[in-house]
């Protein structure tokens, strides 16, 4: 089941992150605490475990008609498993429920596994390099 994240979730979304160092642990938890408030973090629970988050921006570059997907996480003992494809067009058709063009992402260059999941839902890669985004590969959906 996937649905909006809830404050009370916070402890089982971060026990998805466990296997990162606190540093990024930190940086996650203040980003999460976040979107759940504004409603842009969802939660892919299965037998009633949250095994994953995927947290939004509800604009990109101050257009409201793009969105910017911010972080998917899915817990490592669930990984390879299709639950990230899932998850994603999941989140693609809320996308399109929502009246959104297009959404965009970055995903780092070392995580091929990653890139892959995406370019197999139909994310295209973005040729435009993003200043802002060292080590990272800029990836977008169009859903006109």
């Amino acid at each position: 089941m996937i649905r909006k994240a809830k404050i009370k979730d916070l402890s089982e979304i971060m026990d998805v992150i466990r296997d990162v160092n606190e540093k990024a642990q930190q940086e996650s938890k203040e980003i999460i605490v976040k979107r759940i408030s504004e409603e842009q973090l969802l939660c892919y629970e299965l037998d009633q475990k949250i095994i994953g988050f995927l947290g939004w921006d509800n604009k990109y570059k101050e257009d409201f008609d793009n969105w910017y997907l911010e972080q998917i996480t899915v817990h490592k003992d669930y990984r390879g498993q299709g639950v990230g494809k899932k998850f994603i067009l999941y989140f693609l058709d809320f996308c399109r429920k929502n009246g959104v063009k297009k959404v965009y992402g970055n995903v780092q260059e070392h995580n091929e596994r990653s890139l892959k999941m995406f370019l197999n839902t139909g994310w295209i890669i973005n040729k435009e390099k993003d200043k802002n985004t060292k080590n990272e590969i800029t990836i977008e959906f169009d859903l006109r």
